[in-house]
């Protein structure tokens, strides 16, 4: 199931994202690995991943600014922060910016992350069986009004029929 789920993960440390990438592929998740902001955004527009994994403390366009511009693009989409920040203002600032998850590194117990992976994915198809249903209600909502238009219309010449026929007899 996990095969056709894509994840990106942008880290600056070389053994975080190289651990990281592998678990993950070992999961059968399809992973796209970048060690940088600016390769991060550009494997985002090529890769186009179900979530995001990112480092927030990176050198030059760092885990803010990458977020930032991942939610300009898609407001709703998931992203789990995996940072050596301990800060709690840095982890406020994630969520401010979107973040579904906040994980501290070094992760003692890297399933950890194969679990927050898994309910972000539970996350993503509720949101997508709601967005369906919502269609699906819209679609409904649209044809019963096109039905009761119809309808109105016909008892309105119905009415006006009456109307011209009990003008006749008098």
């Amino acid at each position: 199931m996990e095969s056709n789920r894509k994840i990106l993960v942008i880290d600056d440390e070389p053994n975080v994202l190289n651990v990281v990438s592998r678990f993950l592929t070992t999961k059968d998740f399809m992973v796209a690995a970048a060690p940088n902001g600016e390769e991060g955004m550009r494997l985002f527009e090529r890769f186009s991943p179900n979530v995001a994994l990112i480092d927030i403390r990176m050198e030059g366009k760092n885990g803010f600014e990458v977020m930032e511009a991942i939610t300009r693009q898609k407001p709703d989409f998931p992203i789990i922060v995996i940072t050596g920040s301990n800060d709690v203002k840095d982890a406020l600032r994630a969520m401010e910016l979107g973040a579904w998850d906040y994980i501290i590194k070094p992760m003692i117990d890297i399933e950890e992350l194969y679990q927050r992976l898994q309910k972000a994915f539970e996350k993503l198809d509720l949101l997508e069986q709601n967005r369906k249903h919502k269609e699906y209600l819209e679609q409904e909502v649209k044809v019963r009004t096109e039905k009761l238009e119809a309808r109105i219309a016909e008892l309105e010449s119905l009415l006006e029929k009456k109307e011209e026929q009990n003008g006749k007899k008098c």
